[in-house]
């Protein structure tokens, strides 16, 4: 393993405690496309086409799907709550008079979070 200096340490914990500018960050040939990666434009929806539609039932489908529920917990219960809540302001999605849903589960990320 190669030794560093007392300046180069230095030097490195100076370095990593910078806070980087998007136009630092994003090479220059991107820059035109700054407006994409904006967090305020990635909260919107693009608007609606002619290749949006409701998926029509057909009238003897089944009331139920059988599937595999997972019972969550309080804080995973919270935490659902919250997605829906804002994915319904940002208008990601929608709510739905459907039968069907999906079920939902969470995978705990490195840090712990969920």
């Amino acid at each position: 393993m190669a030794k560093t200096t007392i300046v180069q340490q230095l030097a490195k914990a100076a370095t990593d405690k910078k806070k980087w500018t998007w136009d630092e960050i994003v090479l220059k040939e991107y820059h035109q496309h700054k407006k994409i990666f904006l967090e305020m434009e990635s909260e919107r929806m693009p608007q609606h086409g002619k290749y949006n539609h409701h998926i029509e039932l057909k009238p003897n489908a089944s009331a139920a799907i059988r599937c595999r529920v997972y019972p969550m917990s309080p804080k995973e219960d919270e935490e659902l709550d919250k997605f829906i809540d804002e994915n319904l302001r940002l208008k990601r999605i929608v709510r739905t008079d459907s039968p069907y849903a999906s079920s939902f589960f969470f995978i705990k990320k490195k840090d712990r979070k969920l």
